[in-house]
C-alpha cells in the first residue's frame, strides 16, 4: 500500500482475529532509527499528519508558556533532556522495532495571529525526546481534520498528505483481506 508521503512506513498485523494492523513508522535520529506506531483498528476517527520537526520548533517558540512544562517552547536540548521523565522515553524508544512507542496523540493547535498555540494533554515527553534526538519528522494524530489541516498548513513535512487512519484501514484491508481465513457462516454467531 502506497501512502502519499515521503518516509519509511510499514503496515503490520501480528494477529488474524481480530485484525490489528499497526502502522509503523521509521523515524530518523540521530545516529539511529527510532519506531512508532498507530493501530488502524482505533475506533476514534482521528487523522495523521506528519510535523517537520524545525517548522514545529518555531511554530512551538510563538506560543505562549504552559504553566505544566514551563519555558519548554522556548528551550533546547538541554533543557528537554533535563526534564524529569526524560528517562522513560529513551527507555520506550530503546525498545525498537518489537514494541514501537504509539505515536504522538492530544495535541493541539491553534492560530492565533501573529502566533501559533500549540497545546499537550498527552505524550508530551516523547515529544521533547524526538525532538532532543533530532528526529527528522513527528507523526502526530489529531481528532478532527480541521485541526490536521491547520498542523499540516504551518507545521507539516512537505509532500505529505494528510491521511485518516479509518481509510488507510480500509485501503490496507481492501488489499490484503485475501491473505486472511475466513469464518465459515455456520460458526459466526
Amino acid at each position: 500500500m502506497k501512502l502519499n508521503w515521503n518516509i519509511r512506513y510499514q503496515i503490520v498485523s501480528k494477529h488474524i482475529y481480530p485484525i490489528n494492523a499497526q502502522l509503523i513508522f521509521e523515524i530518523p535520529i540521530t545516529n539511529s532509527t527510532v519506531y512508532m506506531k498507530q493501530d488502524l483498528l482505533d475506533i476514534s476517527r482521528k487523522y495523521i499528519v506528519l510535523l517537520d520537526t524545525l517548522k514545529f520548533i518555531q511554530a512551538w517558540r510563538t506560543s505562549t508558556n504552559d504553566d505544566r512544562f514551563p519555558n519548554y517552547h522556548v528551550g533546547n536540548e538541554q533543557i528537554w533532556r533535563s526534564d524529569r521523565k526524560f528517562h522513560h522515553a529513551e527507555q520506550g524508544f530503546a525498545l525498537g522495532l518489537m514494541n514501537p512507542v504509539p505515536i504522538i496523540s492530544d495535541m493541539a493547535c491553534r492560530y492565533e495571529y501573529p502566533n501559533i498555540q500549540i497545546s499537550f494533554a498527552n505524550h508530551f515527553t516523547r515529544t521533547i525526546w524526538l525532538l532532543a534526538n533530532h528526529a527528522e519528522y513527528l507523526p502526530i494524530a489529531v481528532k478532527s481534520l480541521e485541526m490536521a489541516q491547520t498542523f499540516q498548513q504551518y507545521m507539516g513535512r512537505d509532500n505529505c498528505a494528510i491521511h485518516s487512519i479509518a481509510d488507510i484501514y480500509q485501503q490496507w484491508w481492501q488489499q490484503n483481506q485475501h491473505l486472511f481465513p475466513q469464518v465459515p457462516d455456520d460458526l459466526i454467531g
